[in-house]
């Protein structure tokens, strides 16, 4: 099962592309592989939702914008390779993400 969702907070600096992606992607066709949901909510609840979720996920796609000083337009794409974090590194992104830090 492949999980695609617009990730983007309203006023902040990713300009809400997400949310407006997501109204997008909601109004598509997608093949039963696929679940599209809405995750504009902190990430300490997309944890718990992905942890009580009886579906289970192959594949993510995440889409987003951040001002990092590209021509407007550019997109970047990367696949995220599971780095190993110590536990320090794993309490300072939880207190990030407590705060809405992504």
């Amino acid at each position: 099962m492949v999980l695609v969702s617009g990730i983007g907070y309203s006023n902040m600096s990713d300009m809400s592309f997400g949310r407006v992606l997501l109204s997008e992607l909601e109004r598509m066709e997608w093949p039963e592989n696929v679940h599209v949901e809405d995750l504009n909510f902190g990430p300490i609840m997309i944890y718990q939702w992905l942890e009580e979720t009886p579906l289970k996920f192959d594949k993510w796609i995440l889409v987003s914008a951040a001002k990092k000083g590209r021509e407007p337009g550019t997109l970047e794409v990367y696949r995220w390779i599971d780095p190993r974090a110590t536990d320090d590194e794993i309490q300072a992104s939880i207190g990030e993400a407590v705060t809405g830090v992504i």
